[in-house]
């Protein structure tokens, strides 16, 4: 299959690490009551709490036991790595070890989410998660030096923090994502690109690169398929029960997200990240990345 339409195809797959946690959190707090995973369930009136849910979250139930991190495990403590860094390449250095796979989380963001911002680098700390933090203004630069995590400043001037995608600020700051991704990505980085408004929990990139050990036994059939694909992203169709009889065709047919994208550094992945940048900076759509 021709490189561009393999990338086109692996496109259409949901980035199921993510959709996994938000499973966790969806399945457990209803079954448990509880935010703790593996928490036991307090006493109800009903006989079986179990015959009371849908048939997709008894289903999911075991799943999630199996793939679950225990209560009673060790929290790591949180890594500062001191300030940095003066550029890219820099960040991107500091932030994956020399013997480590070259792939990397990153997200870009200003000072206006500050809380937000702090408390997802917070968490890529605590799971020890190699990360790079684009700040697209000096606050948010000087915030993330002080909080240890790697980052580097591009300073594109004022945004207003507006969502609508037809909007200036939102296309500013879309075309400096797609920019600094096919930057990372030409300089030999696979990478995880993520908003600020999610958490991370565990480290994706077991289930992008060896899909081993790391990975429990159960999610392995779907990180092989994903360890396949150029480039990955997630969907706006999230149906729990749709995607345990449909697989990745419910996801396939929602609008993409990129909310999550994964692009690897293979030619495939690099030729893709240009023409994504180019289309954005060029293209007059309502979407802009």
């Amino acid at each position: 299959m021709p490189s561009v339409a393999r990338t086109m195809l692996c496109g259409a797959i949901l980035v199921t690490v993510a959709y996994i946690g938000m499973c966790l959190v969806y399945v457990t707090g209803p079954v448990a009551g509880l935010v703790g995973i593996g928490a036991a369930a307090p006493a109800r009136a009903q006989p079986s709490a179990l015959a009371a849910q849908p048939v997709w979250q008894q289903q999911l139930a075991p799943i999630m036991q199996q793939s679950a991190v225990p209560t009673t495990a060790v929290q790591p403590a949180v890594v500062s790595m001191g300030p940095c860094c003066a550029d890219l390449p820099s960040a991107l250095a500091r932030a994956v070890p020399a013997s480590a796979p070259k792939m990397v989380l990153v997200t870009f963001c200003n000072a206006a989410f500050k809380g937000m911002l702090l408390n997802f680098a917070e968490h890529l700390r605590r799971a020890h998660i190699p990360h790079v933090i684009g700040a697209v203004d000096r606050e948010a630069f000087e915030l993330m030096q002080e909080a240890g995590s790697p980052t580097y400043l591009i300073d594109i001037g004022h945004v207003d923090g507006s969502s609508s995608h037809s909007g200036a600020s939102w296309k500013k700051f879309a075309v400096t994502r797609t920019e600094e991704v096919a930057k990372v990505v030409a300089l030999g980085y696979s990478v995880i690109m993520t908003d600020v408004d999610v958490l991370w929990l565990r480290d994706p990139i077991p289930y992008f690169v060896t899909c081993g050990a790391a990975v429990a036994e159960i999610e392995r059939q779907s990180c092989t398929e994903i360890m396949m694909a150029d480039v990955l992203a997630s969907s706006d169709n999230l149906s729990p029960g749709k995607n345990l009889q449909q697989g990745l065709g419910d996801a396939y047919w929602g609008t993409f997200n990129t909310g999550i994208v994964v692009i690897r550094a293979t030619e495939a992945g690099k030729a893709f990240a240009q023409k994504w940048h180019e289309y954005v900076e060029d293209g007059p759509g309502g979407y802009a990345g």
